[in-house]
């Protein structure tokens, strides 16, 4: 995975993009009555991945470890998990050992039996989890991965990278971080599905000279989530940025972390930039930015897919409006398995109004259908971690060869 790069290493500011440089004008409130969104005031700290502590094994001495199975229904020539012998064998155990009596008199049959509270070991429901004693041990559980960067751990004209995964939900978040040689700071992170690329999101972060950026990433159970806090030279402007990407969608909540609640921006040519303003002369401002664009997203086919059936004058629909807000809390940009996007703004007054939305590939043609189809299919035999980033890879003369262990 490749990210764009942001550092400029001449005598110049660190900036991401031109929605930051160039923050749109602040407008007067406009208000509808809505439903409010969950703005979590509680953004400066990453939420913990849950995690179950190990149980005791109840086969001590007699099986490796336990693992946990799920009774499903029988059906006929498959009891692999709808009886108890099919389960156990399934484990790999014969049925003389599953049988057969030990010194205490008791067979393997009895030991789970007794493990899971059954009064017959032939009555066993659909849907029961059952404690199966297994003849490896299991292995032992990976630490979530989690990384953070500091604008402050940055030399001047530098940017820092690091990169959390969750690997079994084949997702990823990329952080970068630049300090500008005149002492301002940026931020891009960007979240990753690379089973379903419709759900990326990338986020962006500025602050002028003085001002710091610090953003920490951690793998949750379901996903990534990064929480990336900005402000300005006096800190009278703080944002928090809490961005989450999971298997089915991801968002993120922008929020005014100071005292003011004077968010403003605008929506406009699938950008969304958010101002945080600075309330002294000169401390300057904190500009966040995300990518709405859907073909940001979209592969080489399925682009090229859309442009086709735009020239011949169908599925095309018209440029939406740049939509304003002004005196906001906060904003949250959510985005589904579909690439459907909305974005929401809470004024500090309660009132909530969407100012975005688009409709992703749910209003797809059939021949940007057609072209994802085919994205799909080159993306399936592309590595979700590049060779250039994967430690079991070298690079040798002839690119990069997988390392034998």
């Amino acid at each position: 995975m490749s990210a764009a790069a942001i550092s400029q290493r001449q005598t110049a500011p660190a900036t991401l993009n031109r929605a930051a440089q160039a923050p749109p004008p602040r407008p007067a409130q406009t208000t509808t009555t809505a439903a409010p969104p969950s703005v979590s005031s509680d953004a400066s700290s990453l939420s913990s991945a849950a995690q179950s502590a190990p149980s005791a094994n109840p086969y001590e001495g007699v099986a490796a470890g336990v693992t946990s199975v799920k009774v499903e229904p029988w059906s006929p020539g498959n009891n692999s998990k709808s009886t108890l012998d099919g389960i156990l064998k399934s484990q790999g155990y014969t049925s003389e050992e599953i049988y057969g009596k030990g010194d205490d008199g008791k067979s393997l049959l009895d030991r789970v039996s007794a493990a899971n509270n059954l009064r017959d070991p032939n009555l066993i429901h659909p849907d029961q989890n059952l404690k199966i004693p297994t003849k490896e041990k299991p292995a032992e559980q990976q630490a979530p991965q989690s990384a953070s960067l500091s604008s402050d751990d940055i030399a001047p004209g530098e940017t820092g990278t690091t990169t959390v995964r969750n690997e079994g939900e084949r997702l990823s978040t990329k952080t970068t971080v630049a300090n500008g040689e005149d002492g301002s700071v940026a931020a891009r992170v960007e979240s990753r599905n690379h089973a379903n690329p419709d759900t990326n999101m990338t986020t962006e972060m500025a602050a002028g000279p003085g001002g710091k950026i610090v953003s920490a990433s951690e793998e949750t159970a379901d996903g990534v989530e990064t929480v990336t806090m900005g402000r300005n030279a006096d800190g009278s402007a703080l944002t928090v940025q809490d961005q989450a990407v999971g298997k089915n969608g991801s968002d993120v909540s922008i929020t005014d972390g100071d005292d003011n609640k004077n968010l403003y921006g605008m929506v406009h040519d699938d950008k969304l930039v958010v101002v945080n303003p600075g309330t002294t002369p000169g401390s300057g401002d904190v500009t966040s930015a995300v990518d709405l664009s859907e073909k940001s997203n979209d592969g080489f086919f399925e682009n090229a897919g859309r442009g086709i059936a735009e020239f011949f004058g169908f599925g095309s629909s018209e440029p939406q409006q740049p939509q304003v807000f002004g005196d906001a809390e906060g904003v949250t940009v959510q985005r589904g398995k579909e690439g459907e996007t909305s974005v929401l703004a809470a004024g500090n007054n309660g009132e909530v109004r969407q100012i975005y939305s688009s409709a992703g590939d749910t209003d797809d043609t059939w021949v940007e259908r057609a072209g994802e189809s085919v994205d799909n299919f080159f993306r399936s035999a592309t590595p979700d971690i590049p060779r250039s980033e994967d430690p079991n890879y070298r690079l040798t003369r002839r690119g990069y060869r997988r390392i034998n262990n």
